[in-house]
């Protein structure tokens, strides 16, 4: 009975912990669920801020082409890519309208590359949590980016129209192209303002995940110890069994791969590492077939292994692999399940052996059998049949046509073999023949000539057998005569080649060498050597690490061995360091596997280009230069036939022909009028054609395809060949504005005028706004010390505006009024300031004109000096007295500010460095006019001078 109890108690206490474990583990996996899936939709709009941010480039780039060279391709690809960025701003307003609207949220983020998945999680986050601050702030970003699209869609709108009106100046080209910058600079600052929020959304979440991950694991761990402890031993048993298949596997030579029961990999050992390619760490965890095989791997092969491992039954095959460089990898792998005490199936163990060099042979041997086959087809041979007793010789039909004789010809008799052999062979051959037979040999093969029908004769290789009796008596030789007349030329001129090609290698001054798998020279040609400064020493049968830099050495290896790997032949542009100087050659190397003995050697030859680089080099340099010059110059180049038919033309044809380059391309003297002056022009270019020498420079009136009429000064010069002209080359200079008269160049002064005027006055202006809301918020400053600077800073931004009031009001732009602008400044400072004392200006003003570098610099100060009187002198006065004094003294230009206040301060030297910005600026502004200043106290007040020379 205790023991019942026991053990219902034992097992009501193990209910109750799995109980709390599933409670716990539950709360875990919602809780970690949530936090991913946020994470990951962060994640998902931060891929589809990077695809936004990529067509924003692209939507840039194409704009700014079409704003280059006006190809309208560049203008609709354009408003293609911002459909991108028009979607996602619909999709946006979808998720943050009330309520929400998923679906055209989703359809707008379908129009780009982004997977499902991440689009639903775009939308839940998007759609539930817009309102949440870090989202909200992003969304925000978002809508400002928007904004700003929607402004370079506008900006290109107007700039596509204006092109095509055929009315765009260089400077308003200029301008569209520095707003579409600034705005491109703006876009990228808002995208990276988006990712950077939601990136520490991401960070926050993360680390919240974490430390409650953490928390809640310890407590399951706990938890899951008390119900797990027999589990754990099963698994210890089992990590047991597979550390011991791993220790094995780590000491074998073929390839192992140990997964789980999904087929997931847990462990390989070294030699899969250095077999594949592939690390430990990255095939962990990933299914061997995803990462090892290919395009040319055998289907059915993969679906019997996956039969095989789905039965969970053992599986032996051979199958095309592809290592982590992408080689191919012959295996012969076999596949076992492993079980564990339960019979449950828990890991595969695979073991490959790499056959790749097996497959090749056996290719090889089929290839080599293949060749055989078709070669003994294609040959025919004479068999000749001789009876040693009876001294008869019969042969087949071959050797009518192989000699030419006709049966009635043959004598079948050994004499008339022996008589049309050759007389310097016939000796040796009967002699070979005797020694044969009576040396008691079965076979012997020899070479001889043998006479034909019209006197000729053949070289000819005879194999024969001989047959013999029970007694060992030779009675008859079975032999086949196979002609190698050809065979024979071919290897006398393939010596001749030889010789040749010898001669060829050693004389020839470019490189060529053969090296083999490990380095070592099997030839190496006098350039070679020479190239290393090797010509004295013996080369052949050395390693090139011993012969030459490491460096080299090694990057010539690395060469060596991807031809032999691929067994291709590759011709590509290098660079050697060869005595600290860097020389470039054109290299073509090839593998030697299909010589016999140099299976693994491989072939090269080099031409230096050195010298053709560094002329490529300048010749480039020249050329962008030109290119530069041309594609920027104001001038328009152009080359045309001696039939007048343009063949080139520079982009500035817009400008000067009304038309682009490719338009441009007919006769240019359709573009020329029939004024009477162009006849003299027209004549010159004649003369040249037909002299072949240039002539001085002409004028011509010409009528762009737009209607307008423009003069052009035209210099070219013809291009000469073998004393005839071939074409004319040229340029021309846009002189219309020359020849107008000088009304039209005081209009210009007029409207330049104009427009400085207004410069001036919107600056003033704009000073007039920035100095207003300053003032307003030195009104609104509750600290006395930051009102004071608020309304310094208005002083000195008075004083400038001032400055500029009076450019735009006198129309004078090189100079000032001087006097009457510090009179302006007071009355501006005085109301300024708005001091409580009654402040009466005097002035004693002689009128000086100064230059804006002199008259802005010396306002300032004295704003200074006034702003610091207005300040300081009058405090606790109910009336103060201001007296300015301007003097001129030939160049010398004196400037006096007194007020009757309190004085300077005991402690005042307004020579040495001051923390006052005020001083500070008097002291560098001062410096700037190159002049003087000095504070002086008198009986009332203080006298402020200010001297310098006027430019």
């Amino acid at each position: 009975m205790t023991l019942s109890n026991k053990s219902s108690r034992n097992s009501n206490s193990r209910i109750r912990i799995i109980a709390v474990f599933v409670i716990l583990a539950t709360f875990l996996v919602v809780a970690s669920y949530y936090g991913t899936k946020t994470m990951s939709a962060v994640r998902a709009y931060v891929t589809g801020e990077g695809l936004w941010s990529k067509a924003q480039k692209r939507a840039t780039r194409h704009i700014l082409e079409y704003m280059q060279y006006e190809e309208l391709n560049d203008y609709k690809q354009f408003k293609e890519t911002l459909i991108l960025h028009n979607q996602f701003s619909t999709s946006r307003k979808a998720m943050i309208s009330d309520p929400p609207d998923p679906k055209t949220a989703r359809q707008g983020f379908r129009a780009s590359q982004l997977h499902p998945t991440d689009i639903e999680l775009m939308v839940w986050l998007g759609s539930n949590f817009h309102d949440f601050t870090y989202v909200k702030e992003s969304f925000e970003i978002w809508k400002n980016a928007d904004r700003k699209i929607a402004e370079l869609e506008s900006v290109a709108q107007n700039f596509h129209q204006q092109a095509l009106q055929e009315k765009m100046s260089p400077r308003q080209r200029k301008e569209y192209v520095q707003k579409i910058a600034r705005i491109d600079e703006e876009l990228t600052g808002y995208e990276d303002a988006f990712t950077a929020t939601l990136t520490s959304v991401a960070h926050g979440l993360r680390v919240i995940i974490f430390w409650f991950i953490a928390g809640f694991g310890l407590l399951l761990t706990v938890v899951g110890y008390l119900i797990t402890a027999a589990d754990f031993k099963k698994i210890n048993d089992l990590n047991t069994k597979l550390e011991r298949l791993s220790l094995v596997a780590s000491k074998t030579t073929d390839a192992v791969i140990i997964t789980d029961s999904q087929e997931r990999i847990i462990w390989v050992n070294a030699m899969f590492e250095k077999l594949t390619g592939y690390s430990q760490q990255e095939v962990k965890g990933r299914v061997p077939g995803e990462i090892l095989q290919g395009e040319e791997t055998d289907t059915e092969t993969v679906q019997e292994l996956a039969m095989a491992i789905g039965e969970e039954e053992s599986i032996r095959k051979r199958i095309l692999n592809y290592t982590k460089e992408g080689e191919k990898l012959w295996l012969d792998i076999t596949i076992d399940p492993i079980f564990n005490d339960e019979g449950e199936c828990t890991n595969f163990i695979a073991i490959e052996r790499d056959i790749t060099e097996q497959i090749q042979k056996e290719a090889k041997v089929r290839e080599s059998l293949e060749r055989y086959d078709v070669v003994a087809q294609a040959t025919s041979d004479t068999i000749y049949d001789l009876d040693l007793e009876k001294n008869e010789i019969s042969y087949n039909e071959v050797v009518h046509d192989m000699f030419g004789y006709d049966k009635t010809e043959i004598a079948n008799l050994q004499k008339w073999w022996e008589k049309k052999i050759h007389p310097n062979d016939r000796q040796d051959v009967v002699s070979k023949v005797d020694k044969v037979i009576e040396n008691g040999k079965d076979r012997f093969q020899i070479e001889y000539r043998f006479k034909c029908k019209n006197g000729s004769y053949k070289h000819i290789f005879d194999r024969a057998s001989v047959v013999r009796d029970e007694r060992d008596n030779p009675v008859r030789i079975i032999g086949a005569m196979q002609d190698i007349t050809e065979s024979k030329k071919a290897k006398q001129k393939e010596e001749r080649h030889r010789l040749l090609l010898q001669s060829i290698t050693e004389n020839v001054e470019t490189p060529i060498w053969i090296r083999n798998k490990k380095g070592n020279i099997i030839l190496a040609n006098k350039a070679w050597k020479k190239l290393f400064n090797l010509e004295n020493k013996e080369v052949v049968g050395h390693s090139m690490f011993d012969l030459l830099d490491s460096e080299v050495a090694k990057k010539f290896h690395e060469n060596d061995l991807n031809i032999i790997s691929n067994r291709v032949t590759q011709t590509f542009y290098e660079s050697v360091k060869i005595d600290g100087v860097e020389r470039y050659f054109v290299t073509s190397m090839f593998s030697l596997d299909d010589v016999p003995g140099l299976e693994n050697a491989i072939g090269g030859v080099a031409i230096d280009i050195t010298a053709r680089r560094q002329a490529e080099n300048k010749l480039n340099a020249a050329e962008q230069k030109l290119r530069e010059i041309v594609e920027h110059s104001t001038n328009m180049f152009y080359r045309h036939t001696t039939d007048h038919v343009l063949t080139y033309v520079s982009p500035q044809s817009r400008e000067f022909l009304g038309c682009r380059p490719e338009e441009a391309k007919t006769k240019w003297t359709e573009f020329v009028t029939d004024n009477p002056q162009n006849k003299e022009g027209l004549k010159k270019t004649e003369e040249a054609i037909r002299t072949g020498e240039t002539q001085e420079p002409f004028e011509l009136e010409l009528q762009k395809k737009t209607g307008d009429i423009i003069w052009v000064e035209v210099n070219e010069a013809p291009i000469v060949k073998d004393g005839e002209t071939v074409a004319m080359v040229g340029s021309l200079t846009n002189i219309t504005e020359r020849k107008k008269a000088e009304d039209e160049i005081k209009d210009a002064l007029k409207e330049k005028e104009t427009l400085l005027a207004e410069v001036h006055h919107r600056v003033k202006n704009n000073m007039a706004v920035v100095s207003g809301m300053m003032q307003l918020q030195a009104y609104q400053e509750e600290d006395p010390q930051l009102e004071s600077k608020l309304l310094d800073n208005v002083a000195r931004i008075g004083t400038m505006a001032s400055i500029h009031e009076h450019i735009y009001q006198s129309e004078m732009f090189s100079s000032i009024a001087f006097s009457q602008n510090i009179r302006t400044i007071a009355d501006k400072l005085v109301d300024t300031m708005q001091v409580e004392t009654d402040i009466k200006i005097t002035t004693d003003l002689e009128e000086v004109e100064l230059a804006l570098n002199q008259a802005i610099p010396s306002s300032l100060i004295i704003s200074e000096v006034i702003t610091n009187a207005l300040k300081h002198a009058f405090k606790d006065r109910a009336k103060g007295n201001l007296q300015l004094k301007v003097e001129k003294k030939d160049r010398l230009v004196d400037v006096t500010v007194k007020d009757d206040g309190v004085g300077l301060p005991n402690y005042f030297n307004a020579t040495n460095e001051s923390d006052s910005l005020g001083m500070h600026l008097i002291q560098k502004l001062t410096k700037q006019l190159d002049g003087t200043y000095e504070y002086q106290p008198v009986e009332e007040g203080t006298v402020f001078r200010l001297s310098f020379k006027k430019d």
